[in-house]
Parts: structure tokens; sequence; C-alpha cells
């Protein structure tokens, strides 16, 4: 989503014209709650929003099985093989799976720095997610661009490129790699058909 228009301790906001999405922090830094405040949008625009306008840890831990939940994980969506062919350099495959609702496998040079990529996947973020990158394009004009071809939505964002498959949200993370639109598209492909 960008950075945040106000951040505390407490609390991150992202806000844009009627538009403001809060992530409420625990203690420790880890999100406790996410909201969306609803009290500027119209009717139709309330009917557009894809999530639950307040997210909790324990509400996302009791919502209906999903390819998450039946152990679909990031670094089988794409295995450590299929990604050294893809980027045309061997890589080293480490998952990264810290949350519950998503899942992440970073994938490290063998040798030297590069290439590097970081591919996730958040089940269920997709409409949140672009609905936000349109928001921050629109307030940071340049910030984001939109990505064709790939996906059923897709914006770039610096070295991330975040695609909305459905529901869910994919974001790919580059660093040191070349052709980008050629490996994202094939990078996406390999993990679409495993979701």
């Amino acid at each position: 989503m960008g950075e945040p228009t106000r951040a505390s301790d407490e609390s991150l906001t992202w806000s844009a014209h009627q538009y403001q999405f809060n992530a409420f922090l625990n203690a420790d830094g880890t999100v406790r709650q996410l909201d969306i405040n609803r009290h500027s949008l119209s009717e139709a625009e309330k009917a557009g929003l894809k999530c639950d306008p307040v997210r909790t840890a324990d509400s996302v831990a009791s919502a209906p099985a999903s390819a998450e939940r039946n152990g679909l994980k990031a670094c089988a969506m794409v295995t450590q093989a299929e990604m050294s062919a893809i980027l045309g350099a061997a890589v080293i495959a480490e998952p990264n799976d810290r949350s519950n609702g998503k899942t992440e496998c970073v994938y490290k040079a063998a040798s030297g720095v590069s290439p590097y990529v970081e591919l996730s996947v958040d089940w269920g973020s997709g409409e949140a997610a672009m609905m936000a990158t349109g928001m921050m394009s629109k307030i940071e004009p340049g910030l984001t661009s939109p990505y064709a071809g790939i996906g059923d939505q897709a914006s770039a964002v610096g070295p991330m490129l975040m695609i909305r498959t459905g529901d869910d949200l994919m974001t790919i993370v580059f660093s040191g790699v070349d052709d980008l639109p050629g490996k994202a598209k094939a990078i996406f492909t390999t993990a679409k058909a495993r979701m």
C-alpha cells in the first residue's frame, strides 16, 4: 500500500479523498486490527469494498478454510528449480511464512547478491491492495504505475509488482533482475497454476 499518510507506535493510516484504511498495532509492532473508515463513503462505495470493514487476528483465524489453510505455500507455487530457470541463474528458495493469511518465499542468488526475488500471496487481499494503490497514485502521481497483461489487475510500486488474481494478492519484489515484464509473467503463470 505504500508509505502510510500517518504513523505512530500504535497505528498506521493510509488516507486519500474519502477513503481511510487503518492498521492498529500491538506493542510488538504486529497488526492487531485492520479497518476501513466507512463514514465518508457513499452506499455504492461501501458496496464496492470486498472485505469486512473490521478484521482482527481472531476473526481472520476463524475465517473459512482457504488455500493457505490447506497448506499451499509460496515456495511450492514456484520451486527453487523453476525460479532458477526463469531467472537464468541458480537461486536458493527460503520460506518466510510468518503471518496468518499470507505465504512468502525468498529466492536468493546461490552465489553473489543477485538475482533476488520475493514471492508472496496474501489470501483475500487483492481488491483492498488495488484500491489502495489507486488512492496512492491520486495522492502522489507517478508513485504507482499500471502493469498490463498480468493477472486481473496489476500495479508496480518501485521494485514491487502487486497483482490481483481473483480475491487474492500476489506480490513479486525484484532486485538485480533484467527483463522484468517477461520474468514477472513467467513467475505469475507458474504460481497461478498451483493456486
